[in-house]
């Protein structure tokens, strides 16, 4: 019975990742990264034509000052199916959905994870005063894990599904 509980979730994971349209894409780099199943990694292609994938990277410093970087992941091979990258180490993976209300006031992340904002975006503030709107299909890898944290708020006012790809 268990079995058919967790297909039934699968299912309407994907329901919900194909009603966001573009999240499909989304989510199945994030099932690449848990699983290890070779997903080509889609993105827009940068002036250049070659694919890569923006991750907003937000850490804490020594001093516990929160801040952002970008990483850009290049691909490592080349297949029928696309271009992919090297396979990253991953924990587990969760699924949440937030209230169109939502507004968190300062707090570390509870472990190092990406999350990805699969049909909505959410306002990060960094200790450091940089905010970011991390949008729907942007991936956010939060690092900061200690030290003064960063606050998270909702959009418009929109309802949001993300995925958590834990990494500890």
């Amino acid at each position: 019975m268990r079995t058919c509980k967790i297909k039934a979730r699968k299912i309407k994971a994907c329901r919900i990742a194909a009603q966001a349209g573009f999240a499909v894409i989304a989510t199945a780099v994030a099932l690449s990264a848990v699983f290890g199943i070779g997903i080509p990694l889609a993105a827009a292609p940068n002036k250049d034509s070659q694919p890569v994938i923006h991750i907003h990277n937000l850490y804490a410093d020594q001093n516990g000052e929160t801040h952002f970087r970008d990483i850009q992941i290049e691909p490592e091979s080349v297949g029928p199916g696309g271009k992919v990258s090297a396979r990253f180490p991953a924990t587990g993976i969760i699924f949440r959905t937030t209230e169109g209300s939502y507004s968190y006031d300062w707090h570390p992340a509870p472990r190092k994870q990406y999350i990805i904002n699969l049909d909505a975006a959410v306002k990060i503030t960094a200790s450091d005063g940089e905010s970011r709107v991390i949008g729907p299909g942007e991936i956010l890898l939060v690092e900061d894990t200690h030290g003064k944290g960063h606050v998270s708020q909702a959009v418009d006012g929109k309802f949001r599904h993300s995925v958590f790809v834990t990494l500890d």
